[in-house]
């Protein structure tokens, strides 16, 4: 019986023991996690620079807006808006940057490549010539992923370029191109005082870069393509300017609803991402700034089938500021600043 007693007190001793062991244990192993947790959430979030350049909620640090500009910079105002030094950049100094034109051909925008871009960009070769190491390349809006032969697309492969005389092999312009800044001209423009026997036309007419558009016009389409297409022509190291000119808006326009061919302003980051990881995009439009009446009034007046509350560059205006870059009014009297703002941003 004592010893029965007994055995039943050792019993209950170790069985206390136990208990009191297991729950210090646990006790031990939450303050464990909460250790943990606590770690982890004192730890700085490891974001990659893919990671930042593909948010779209980065927030630059200054807006410089205008009457005729936007211009969404890292830098403080004053220095985008100041004249550019004297340029004393050796050539080995100049920061690479390759420009591709991204041009709106419709039969709306004609009148800008035939009476109005010969002279407004005049001064654009001249201003990045001397601060930078440019090359240059053009496609247009025109795109079409189907396979009828008329409606085919350029979908954003790089244009030929083109003399005075004739279509030049070469899809790249640089400042070692002969006459380079009047193939430059010749390029971005129809011009009439052609002499070339391959054109039956009075004014050059389609049959001449950056030639006519055989499907609506979409710059996002086109230039997210662009970069797969001509990443062979574009340079290690050097920074993308992306230029587009249009006066309609990307789809969706006001009155559509997004399809599931719609390419968004966050598409063609992510894509350049994909291609160009090493590289910065800057992205400047040439356009109907939105809101801007005396603007699309005059487009209005240029022809019958205009319809006004569908071209404001909305959704093109997203995309430079998400970019980084700027947007100019396609109704400025001269381009340089494009130019001079390209120079700033690249060089900052």
């Amino acid at each position: 019986m004592l010893k029965s007693q007994h055995f039943k007190k050792v019993f209950w001793a170790l069985v206390t023991f136990s208990m009191i062991f297991s729950v210090q244990c646990t006790d031990m192993g939450w303050e464990n996690q909460d250790e943990t947790k606590r770690q982890r959430r004192s730890r700085p979030k490891r974001d990659s620079l893919k990671d930042k350049k593909n948010s779209l909620a980065i927030v630059k640090k200054a807006v410089c807006e205008d009457a005729d500009s936007v211009i969404y910079t890292n830098e403080n105002c004053d220095n985008i808006v100041q004249a550019l030094p004297v340029a004393n950049v050796n050539s080995q100094d100049k920061q690479p940057v390759d420009i591709l034109f991204v041009l709106d051909t419709r039969s709306e925008m004609q009148f800008y490549f035939k009476d109005i871009f010969k002279t407004r960009f005049k001064n654009f070769i001249s201003t990045i010539d001397s601060y930078l190491d440019w090359h240059l390349l053009y496609t247009h809006t025109d795109y079409y992923e189907g396979n009828w032969l008329f409606a085919s697309g350029t979908n954003g492969k790089a244009l030929q370029l083109e003399s005075t005389e004739r279509v030049l092999e070469s899809r790249v312009l640089k400042p070692t191109t002969p006459n380079y800044k009047d193939v430059f001209l010749h390029s971005i423009t129809h011009y009439p005082d052609r002499n070339d026997s391959l054109d039956d036309f009075d004014d050059g007419s389609c049959n001449y870069p950056p030639y006519c558009q055989n499907n609506d016009s979409r710059p996002f389409a086109a230039l997210k393509a662009a970069f797969t297409t001509n990443k062979h022509l574009t340079r290690e190291g050097a920074s993308l300017v992306a230029i587009i000119i249009s006066n309609t808006d990307n789809p969706p326009l006001e009155e559509d609803e997004p399809d599931e061919d719609t390419v968004t302003a966050k598409q063609v980051l992510k894509e350049f991402e994909a291609v160009h990881s090493s590289k910065d995009l800057f992205v400047f439009n040439i356009i109907i700034l939105p809101d801007d009446t005396a603007c699309l009034n005059f487009n209005e007046s240029k022809q019958s089938n205009w319809l006004p509350d569908l071209y404001g560059g909305k959704n093109l205006s997203r995309l430079a500021k998400q970019a980084g870059g700027g947007n100019f009014s396609i109704c400025a009297e001269d381009y340089t600043k494009v130019a001079t703002s390209i120079v700033h941003l690249i060089t900052q």
